[in-house]
């Protein structure tokens, strides 16, 4: 219909210009070198796969199949991690860890994500 269209092209003419993307980019690699060093601050063999804006954690090394994926999938810790971080406002998709910068996406929303998980790791390292 004409709206979908009119908004189709407002979105593409005002929201995917070349510096939204770059944002975008500079921003996910921003979150993605802080879980990197989280992850290794804490000796945790902990991986973070990116795709342009998209990132998301994982549990022991990248995997190379769907069959490793499922064998490194943990589902109880990912459960735990989403609840503690929701608690804190801050909210993962329900599945992959995965995170999505957006043109808004700033590294003040990247660093309270960074606090939120640190604090995790730090509540769930103490219990051991």
């Amino acid at each position: 219909n004409a709206l979908a269209l009119a908004c189709l092209e407002a979105c593409i003419d005002e929201i995917m210009s070349p510096a939204n993307y770059q944002a975008m980019h500079d921003c996910a690699g921003y979150l993605s070198e802080g879980l990197g060093r989280l992850f290794a601050a804490r000796e945790l063999p902990w991986h973070v796969s990116r795709v342009g804006a998209r990132l998301e954690f994982g549990f022991g090394k990248p995997p190379r199949t769907g069959a490793e994926s499922e064998l490194l999938a943990w589902p109880d810790l990912e459960h735990a991690i989403h609840l503690f971080l929701l608690n804190r406002g801050v909210l993962l998709t329900p599945f992959h860890n995965m995170m999505l910068c957006s043109p808004v996406t700033t590294t003040a929303h990247a660093d309270r994500l960074l606090r939120a998980l640190q604090e995790f790791l730090h509540e769930v390292g103490s219990k051991a």
